[in-house]
């Protein structure tokens, strides 16, 4: 049985997740950014151990972004690097060990922290 909260918790999440993808798909930027500051947010409320909002941020939000296309390139229009190394360890869930090498090089160059 499945409890009040955990539902909750994942149906945030999957607004974060596939909300995001499609306003990203067509361009739009300012909503973007938007979804970027509300993820950081939902992080930010973890200050002793996981809330819900963290969790559906980290599980449902970034744990998906590597398999954004087009978004590693565009990702430090959205994410201070500091954010980026702080999740960094989400992008590995759903990638394997290239995929997860290939994105974060690409995030890394996007930041201007590595030379092509």
């Amino acid at each position: 049985m499945t409890s009040r909260r955990q539902t909750g918790r994942w149906r945030c999440g999957l607004r974060l997740d596939f909300g995001f993808q499609m306003r990203f798909n067509k361009g739009g930027e300012d909503l973007v950014g938007r979804y970027f500051r509300y993820a950081e947010w939902c992080l930010d409320t973890a200050k002793q151990e996981p809330t819900d909002a963290s969790t559906a941020a980290w599980c449902a939000f970034y744990e998906h972004l590597p398999k954004i296309a087009g978004l590693a390139e565009q990702i430090h229009r959205f994410m201070p690097r500091s954010r980026f190394v702080q999740v960094r360890d989400a992008f590995r869930y759903h990638t394997s060990a290239e995929e997860f090498e290939r994105f974060q090089k690409t995030v890394l160059l996007s930041y201007g922290d590595l030379v092509a």
